[in-house]
């Protein structure tokens, strides 16, 4: 499968070498007191709607989400936010907005543990966003999106 998707087979190789370390870190993560929700693999400052009223949050581009640990979602807002407003990991602006994020889970986990917790997050992301990009193309169809 992969050697059809372009990869040699030395990549390959590298892939199935990681795939202990990889499975390891999935259940460390899911080890958690963090229940698995909704993730939206694209959330990010665009997708949530505020009513300037009734101040309800509407949340839009649902078309991939999933159920998964939240934190990928997290990360994926936090980058965007650093993105977006040209912000460091350092900026007290990012801080705060990391800090309301990560708020309720030190509820049900201690602070290190969600430190970690996000900390395994961020390695696995490269892998999850592999693997919503490939949900994403065995949904429509891998000719479907080239003509996109």
């Amino acid at each position: 499968m992969f050697i059809a998707d372009g990869l040699a087979e030395l990549e390959v190789n590298k892939l199935e070498k990681l795939y202990p370390k990889i499975t390891d870190l999935c259940e460390r993560l899911s080890g958690y007191a963090i229940k698995e929700t909704f993730v939206q693999p694209d959330f990010n400052d665009n997708n949530p709607l505020i009513d300037d009223q009734s101040k309800a949050i509407t949340i839009i581009d649902l078309g991939e989400i999933s159920i998964s640990h939240p934190f990928f979602s997290l990360l994926n807002f936090l980058n965007i936010i650093k993105k977006h407003h040209a912000l460091t990991n350092e900026d007290t602006a990012y801080l705060k907005a990391k800090d309301a994020c990560l708020k309720n889970y030190r509820q049900c986990e201690s602070e290190k543990n969600v430190a970690d917790a996000l900390e395994i997050a961020h390695v696995l992301g490269f892998f999850y966003e592999l693997l919503a990009h490939d949900r994403l193309i065995q949904s429509y169809g891998r000719a479907q999106l080239m003509l996109f």
